[in-house]
């Protein structure tokens, strides 16, 4: 062996154990994916598959794309960033194809054969805030989701996290054999890569005309792969793209619902407080004057002899007395004078003449 074999095969080794041990060294396939609608951005992960001599083929998963719609779509590698078209889709096994410029890297090998149970297997993401991260699981078992209904989920040990959706799950030989979609927190689920080459050649035929190895053949039903008596039980759920959004984010189903509850709540409250009569408050501030009233009806205009009335209160008025006297003070007469006229007054002697 000579000294350029030497160093060639120690670089594979490294290869082979960054990924072994979780290293974050990045692929030079593997691509960080947004989509940007608006004013909010979904982020993902995606693989180069395939290139000519002026374009490129990534493949990707749907659901980055499937709720805002597809917006301005970028696919970034290490040392290059471009502008994307998504070409393809097939939301049902969650595949997605974007269509860019050539880039100067050599695309992932598609696997020959799918791994079986037991296998050791790397999968690779850009996760929620674009840092490289990869991790090494094992094959569980082949499941069938509800939107599918055949066996063409590849399940392995292992956590994924929000970004890393699209992104690729390698064997031992750096081949692609599945496009990650979803996890439940202990293991990882990813369309294997029999479907995924399927999808490639319908979408794109004149970029994808043929199969990446020439010894490939349309692999049989993925359901006659040998069972894994161990496999968690435990539902997948798709890995949400993480988004950069100013207006509010769309609540989750559970979310909505737990909402809900709490309205319901917060009314059965308010209607509890409006049978309890509480302290009295401090009296308000004195308003503006109102509008003047409306005009009275005209009073009874029957005339008023107003000599008669004066006449009769003039009457009971108690007379006044006035007297006469000498300059000693002896009386010579008195008057009583009534205000309803003179009453005839007596005279009296006083003093014997």
């Amino acid at each position: 062996m000579n000294r350029r074999t030497k160093h060639l095969t120690a670089l594979i080794v490294f290869w082979v154990a960054s990924y072994a041990q979780g290293a974050t060294l990045p692929h030079a396939a593997v691509c960080r994916v947004s989509n940007q609608v608006g004013n909010s951005t979904n982020y993902g992960s995606g693989t180069l598959v395939s290139r000519d001599k002026t374009t490129a083929i990534v493949v990707t998963c749907w659901h980055i794309f499937r709720d805002e719609g597809v917006g301005k779509v970028k696919v970034a590698f290490r040392k290059s960033c471009h502008y994307g078209r998504v070409v393809g889709k097939n939301p049902a096994f969650d595949l997605a194809a974007i269509h860019i410029a050539r880039p100067d890297v050599a695309p992932a090998p598609l696997a020959t054969v799918w791994p079986r149970g037991g296998d050791t297997v790397h999968w690779a993401g850009y996760g929620p805030v674009g840092k490289y991260a990869a991790g090494t699981g094992r094959v569980t078992r082949y499941m069938r989701t509800i939107r599918t209904g055949a066996n063409e989920t590849l399940e392995l040990t292992g956590h994924a996290q929000q970004g890393d959706s699209g992104g690729p799950i390698f064997n031992e030989q750096g081949q692609l054999v599945a496009v990650l979609w979803g996890t439940d927190g202990r293991t990882i689920g990813g369309t294997y890569g029999g479907r995924v080459f399927k999808f490639l050649r319908k979408c794109r035929p004149g970029v994808i005309c043929s199969p990446p190895n020439p010894r490939w053949k349309p692999s049989p039903s993925v359901a006659a792969a040998p069972p894994i008596p161990s496999a968690p039980t435990r539902p997948l759920v798709p890995v949400q793209p993480p988004a950069v959004t100013i207006k509010p984010a769309r609540p989750a189903s559970g979310d909505l619902a737990a909402i809900k509850k709490e309205i319901a709540g917060l009314r059965a409250a308010i209607a509890q407080l409006k049978t309890v009569a509480g302290p009295q408050g401090e009296p308000g501030e004195t308003g503006e004057p109102g509008p003047p009233g409306p005009r009275g009806s005209q009073g009874d205009t029957t005339e008023v002899d107003y000599d008669k009335i004066t006449a009769a209160v003039v009457s009971r008025l108690p007379p006044m007395t006035f007297q006469t006297e000498r300059p000693d003070g002896t009386v010579i007469k008195r008057i009583e004078v009534g205000l309803g006229g003179i009453v005839p007054f007596t005279l009296f002697p006083i003093g014997g003449e």
